[in-house]
């Protein structure tokens, strides 16, 4: 279990505080999904990509990185974070982190493939990192079009053994940012009108809780990512949905009611939870991969890597 988080959209100059006050309340409550690593990237105004992979806790990153820190300045026009609980590849060497880039493509995971390695044994991709997350840039970047290499990931990554995914993925040329999932893990968006922005992140409990704790005043809409659906957005928000797999679609791709109370929007949000079934706990979620993976100890380099 991973947590993604970020926005796109060109945020005015009056907003530019209270929106990168909130952008980092966010990665920190995106940190309680994964402690283990922490990384960035982030599409300047001139249309150019860097990045930070971290071997450490989000909190961590904020506190120290300068490359975080410089982004108070000026909000880049489209930003992805993750935070990791690392299954493949240790967590103590950044090259396993996220996120992962290739070509005109970069890319945040929340998720586990499987089948990771034999895909990329049998596409010849040749792998930086020893994470299965990095095979789905490898599965973007082979194809021509965003909308083939989508569902290129979906049919290879979706029917491999408990394969599951929930992705934003920058397209550093077009500018665009893609938000994809299969229904093993989930994500939802939500657009602030006021900052010009279209945000996602892994579940609606850490928004609402970045929200009350930064006092947040501004209208939004929030709402869970349809499965099995790609939502294209462009840096004006144009956005496009394209149906990916032959699967049902459950679910309403885009926000629709307004919401104008933090408070209220989150009485709604636990009213709903209380009928789904109840989810595993961090330590539920510790022995299972635990008992799927060998527990090893690594002392390598741990220096950031960033990517500029």
């Amino acid at each position: 279990m991973c947590g993604i988080f970020g926005y796109i959209g060109k945020i005015p100059a009056e907003h530019q505080k209270a929106a990168f006050a909130f952008l980092t309340q966010l990665a920190i409550e995106t940190q309680r999904r994964g402690n283990h690593a922490a990384g960035f990237a982030a599409l300047d105004k001139n249309g150019a990509i860097s990045g930070l992979k971290y071997a450490g806790p989000m909190t961590d990153l904020i506190k120290y990185e300068s490359m975080f820190k410089e982004l108070a300045k000026e909000l880049p026009d489209i930003f992805i974070g993750h935070t990791r609980w690392a299954t493949t590849g240790p967590a103590s060497i950044p090259k396993n982190n996220h996120p992962f880039y290739q070509d005109d493509w970069t890319i945040v995971h929340n998720g586990h493939i499987s089948g990771w390695y034999g895909l990329a044994q049998k596409h010849k991709f040749k792998m930086e990192s020893d994470t299965d997350s990095e095979v789905i840039v490898h599965l973007l970047a082979s194809e021509k079009n965003h909308i083939q290499g989508v569902k290129k990931v979906f049919h290879e990554c979706d029917t491999t053994d408990w394969g599951g995914f929930s992705v934003a993925a920058i397209q550093e040329s077009q500018k665009r940012l893609h938000l994809f999932r299969n229904d093993a893990y989930p994500m939802v968006i939500f657009h602030v009108p006021a900052w010009n922005t279209l945000w996602f992140a892994s579940v609606q409990e850490i928004v609402f809780d970045a929200m009350e704790k930064k006092g947040f005043t501004e209208d939004f809409q929030i709402k869970d990512l349809s499965s099995y659906l790609l939502l294209t957005i462009d840096l004006d928000l144009t956005n496009r949905q394209a149906r990916i797999a032959d699967k049902p679609v459950k679910k309403a791709a885009l926000p629709t009611k307004v919401c104008s109370s933090v408070v209220t929007a989150k009485t709604q949000m636990v009213k709903a939870a209380e009928s789904r079934l109840k989810q595993w706990t961090e330590a539920e979620w510790r022995e299972f991969y635990e008992w799927m993976y060998n527990k090893q100890n690594y002392e390598k380099d741990k220096n950031p890597i960033e990517k500029k």
